[in-house]
């Protein structure tokens, strides 16, 4: 089966097949219940790609997200205010974001997060310095 996901390119299919098969096993599916796990398997998988590039991109030097963010080690730092710009609802995402705290108080750590949601929101991040940006 697995010479043909790949021969039809569908690489993520490919990659979790004997996964789906072994559950499908242990847990019988109805045939419905399969090709619906199948076709969604593999329609996360061109956003996937997409989200793993634009990662690269972004230049974090790690990835974290915001529930591993130190919010009360942040000074100044609003926890609302960031949850709400991480969720990027209509009206309060904004299209360019700039942390403008001084070096050393945890921009990156801060803007990690907000990139990895934004990521996952099919929206891009990157990030840089301020000299960067300037130049």
């Amino acid at each position: 089966m697995s010479a043909q996901t790949h021969a039809l390119k569908l690489p993520r299919l490919t990659r979790v097949f004997e996964l789906l098969e072994r559950r499908a096993r242990d847990a019988p599916w109805s045939i419905e219940e399969h090709l619906h796990v199948i076709v969604s398997t593999e329609q996360l998988s061109p956003h996937e790609s997409v989200s793993r590039q634009w990662l690269r991109e972004a230049r974090f030097p790690e990835v974290k997200t915001l529930d591993t963010f130190d919010f009360p080690a942040a000074e100044g730092v609003y926890v609302k205010e960031i949850h709400t710009l991480a969720r990027g609802e209509k009206g309060t995402a904004p299209e360019h974001l700039i942390l403008a705290r001084p070096m050393g108080t945890g921009n990156t750590s801060l803007a990690m997060p907000l990139g990895v949601e934004a990521n996952r929101q099919k929206r891009r991040a990157l990030t840089g310095r301020a000299a960067e940006l300037f130049r």
